[in-house]
């Protein structure tokens, strides 16, 4: 008795894109801490699996973290609360580090809102921005120009030399061992 055939492994459903942009209060180049860095590559991946998405690139600036996020084409996640979740969560750990070591830095995070009330800033206040990208020549351009971003900002000489970035995870072997990162599910690039 033969085994029965197995079928034939069905395709991937397909996956819509999204870019999501996250910037530091008053563009102060607060990521530039690989401790923090590691902070927010954790709280994405808590965060995006918990809604149905799957990070497709990413590169953390000084002052910007720049997210490709995709997600199941009849799905419709509230990206915008997303990005809420995470730079919140993000803030609450900032705050609690920064005020454990009494850094002056804290300070200048503090804002004064209203009579008496004061609130923590680690990022720019307001909607996240979100930018739908319709097809795979956008997602493609969408992710060469995150792992350009370090270059054209001066960071380094070439995207293989900035650790944070998922060029690695694109092109080659990760930057270093044991550094957090956030998971990453490349987009299938043509050369």
């Amino acid at each position: 008795m033969q085994p029965a055939c197995s079928p034939p492994p069905s395709q991937a459903p397909p996956r819509a894109a999204r870019e999501l942009t996250l910037t530091c209060f008053e563009r102060q180049p607060l990521l530039a801490s690989d401790a923090r860095c590691h902070e927010l590559a954790d709280i994405l991946n808590d965060v995006l699996p918990r809604h149905g998405l799957t990070l497709a690139a990413f590169v953390f600036l000084p002052a910007q973290a720049r997210m490709l996020v995709t997600h199941p084409v009849d799905s419709r996640p509230r990206l915008a609360w997303v990005g809420y979740v995470v730079k919140r969560v993000f803030e609450q750990r900032a705050r609690e580090a920064l005020q454990t070591r009494n850094v002056p830095l804290l300070r200048t995070l503090v804002q004064r809102e209203g009579r008496g009330r004061y609130v923590f800033r680690f990022w720019q206040p307001g909607e996240v921005p979100v930018h739908a990208l319709d097809g795979p020549d956008e997602q493609i351009a969408a992710v060469r120009s995150m792992h350009l971003a370090p270059v054209q900002a001066g960071y380094c000489a070439h995207a293989r030399q900035w650790r944070w970035s998922s060029w690695h995870d694109y092109h080659g072997p990760p930057p270093a061992a044991g550094t957090l990162r956030p998971h990453v599910e490349p987009l299938p690039l043509s050369s």
